[in-house]
């Protein structure tokens, strides 16, 4: 079971069930589900560009969510879509695809651990990418929805998995809707052959000379946009993490660690200025990091980050997360008062638990209240 949350504009913290393929929102003590049905059979397919009633709507894994202003925005994973949903004034919710073509596989073969006869299926069987070929309207193959991000300005962005991509929706540069404005490459060239095998490998990007759209990235997994409109990726390559940012085009890495040292989760813009905070999960620990000016330095205030950590200002802003030693960290969020919630999930249940900015100031380690499980 796996949980990965954000804060609604409107009150309350948004959950993504990957498990029960639920959106739930927690408000004021209680759960509520927004997106997904609530029968036994949860999961379903949506159309190539359907637009529904959120309470019927059929979400397949749901990987990551994020909210801006009356939208919220889900990455479908294995649906192979990124969702809208929004409430027209004085109607119930409501549910669009805005990218990607939902998959023609069935629903038994993806939700059982993707497998056929004994055979694993691979996620470009089930999700094709579309590679980097210009935009990518409604109904174009993206890949698999890892992780989605709102900038301050409302634009859009999406990872796409195995198919090593970010792309973003910008409707004040389109149509002003998120549903017909076609979305644009922003980095990771998708290097990759029709069975699979990438042809370029991920690499640090070291100087910051190099086109993000050029180069490769094995599985851009999380994306996040801190509060001067950077966009910050997580990818997974060859027994690295890596977090690279992208800004004015050019993509630089400002975290790599071997999975061996860290198991990084999940991406979310810091509180109260630039840069991201990223998560730990093998030592319930979160962790912020911001550029310093021109690009240089080395780890900041207290612990050095394990791993060669380079161009960055990188600290622990949060140590024992978790409760025990079977719950691992996953996701991280926090409001705007610098308060943070994140989530901790085991075998068995994922729990929602509350730091705050007090707390973090004085202690710096947790765990916090916990609030939902």
């Amino acid at each position: 079971m796996a949980w990965s949350a954000w804060r609604h504009g409107g009150g309350g913290i948004l959950l993504a069930d990957s498990s029960q393929h639920a959106l739930t929102l927690f408000a004021r003590g209680t759960a509520s589900t927004i997106v997904g049905r609530t029968a036994a059979d949860r999961s379903g397919q949506p159309g190539p560009a359907r637009d529904e009633p959120a309470a019927v709507a059929a979400l397949r894994r749901p990987a990551g969510i994020a909210a801006d202003g009356g939208s919220v925005f889900v990455a479908d994973e294995w649906n192979c879509v990124v969702r809208r949903v929004y409430r027209p004034a004085g109607q119930p919710r409501r549910g669009e695809t805005v990218a990607g073509r939902p998959s023609t596989e069935t629903v038994d073969r993806v939700l059982a651990g993707a497998a056929d006869r004994g055979r694993s299926v691979a996620p470009s069987t089930i999700c094709p990418a579309g590679g980097a070929g210009g935009p990518k309207n409604v109904g174009a193959q993206i890949g698999t929805p890892t992780s989605v991000a709102v900038s301050p300005s409302g634009v859009l962005y999406f990872t796409t998995g195995y198919a090593g991509q970010v792309w973003k929706i910008d409707p004040a540069a389109g149509t002003g809707d998120y549903r017909t404005t076609a979305a644009q490459l922003v980095a990771g060239n998708g290097a990759a052959t029709d069975r699979g095998h990438r042809v370029a490998h991920e690499r640090r990007y070291d100087d910051g000379t190099d086109r993000a759209t050029a180069v490769p990235l094995a599985n851009a997994y999380s994306v996040a946009v801190d509060a001067a409109g950077r966009v910050f990726v997580l990818s997974y390559a060859d027994g690295h993490a890596r977090i690279h940012v992208v800004e004015n085009g050019r993509i630089r890495t400002v975290v790599d660690r071997g999975l061996d040292d860290a198991a990084i989760t999940s991406l979310a813009p810091a509180p109260g200025g630039g840069g991201v905070l990223f998560t730990d999960a093998r030592h319930g620990t979160a962790w912020q990091v911001s550029d310093r000016p021109g690009g240089s330095g080395t780890a900041g205030p207290g612990p050095a980050a394990p791993g060669p950590d380079t161009a960055a200002l990188a600290r622990p802003v949060l140590r024992q997360a978790c409760v025990g030693d079977t719950e691992r960290l996953f996701g991280i969020l926090a409001d705007r008062g610098g308060d943070l919630y994140y989530t901790c999930n085991d075998a068995t249940q994922a729990s929602l638990y509350r730091m705050s900015a007090r707390a973090l100031a004085a202690a710096g380690s947790g765990p916090g209240q916990r609030i939902l499980y």
